[in-house]
């Protein structure tokens, strides 16, 4: 935590965790969707793996490249191990088996503006996106789409 000059108040880090079935794929779409990087962590899980603190059980090789099993993580552009706690600079994705049964109870909005939604809502259908509707209210303008495992998010 390190606090604002200007309120004097800390400021509390934080990132967003996502379960899901398949935490590479959620990566790679949520890493297109947003601009961020997959964090690529393949020096550290090699030297784990030589000293015997972790298993192949462990890990997870795609296209070359090894990752925790456990989930992968994604983040802005351009940041270190240190600098990802502040917010919104790290999503984390999880492998939990278990599939989406119910709505989400927490989403992202994906603020993009007003000239940009209908094309980057179609955007995202290529890279698995769905659309599930469009709402024009008082109170703004958005469409609800779900990521891949039917995650829903908002696109503004």
């Amino acid at each position: 935590m390190s606090a604002s000059p200007e309120s004097g108040r800390l400021q509390v880090g934080f990132q967003v965790t996502v379960d899901c079935t398949n935490p590479y794929r959620q990566a790679q779409f949520w890493s297109q969707v947003l601009g961020y990087e997959i964090e690529h962590k393949d020096a550290l899980i090699r030297d784990l793996l030589s000293k015997e603190l972790i298993s192949q059980d462990d890990v997870m090789e795609i296209e070359g490249a090894l990752y925790f099993s456990i989930g992968i993580g994604i983040r802005q552009p351009g940041l270190d191990d240190s600098q990802v706690r502040a917010p919104g600079a790290r999503l984390l994705f999880l492998n939990d088996p278990r599939p989406k049964t119910e709505k989400n109870r927490l989403h992202l909005d994906v603020h993009v503006g007003p000239e940009r939604r209908a094309s980057e809502a179609e955007r995202l259908i290529q890279l698995g996106a769905k659309m599930l509707y469009e709402r024009n209210e008082s109170g703004g303008h958005w469409i609800t789409m779900t990521d891949p495992e039917d995650n829903e998010f908002c696109l503004q």
